[in-house]
């Protein structure tokens, strides 16, 4: 599939599951993907791992035990990496966009 195509595609470039207007997320709120298609699982990183930072720094899961404040910490930041680089894997498989298409660079 062409990018033109996937600019039209109605599809969920993860799931390949169809849309309706009803369920749109954030990403599509922001208009995040007006910039380039791979900005949206990129932001959502890198806030994530912001937000795992400010939590180590206030203590906020300070009387947690232990294990507990590791899972509660990293879970949700290595869940949504996780989630986002395959999301980057499937746009660069499926659509051919990868990360170096944002500075509009040629490979080789």
């Amino acid at each position: 599939m062409s990018r033109e195509e996937f600019a039209h595609d109605s599809r969920d470039p993860v799931t390949g599951a169809e849309s309706s207007e009803g369920s749109l997320g954030a990403s599509e709120h922001f208009r995040t993907a007006d910039i380039h298609e791979t900005v949206p699982p990129l932001l959502a990183m890198a806030l994530v791992w912001e937000m795992t930072l400010v939590d180590l720094f206030t203590g906020a899961y300070a009387g947690v035990p232990g294990p507990l404040r590791v899972l509660l910490v990293l879970g949700a930041p290595v869940s949504v990496t996780a989630v986002g680089l395959w999301e980057l894997r499937r746009l660069r498989t499926h659509y051919g966009i990868a990360v170096r298409d944002m500075l509009m660079r040629q490979p080789g």
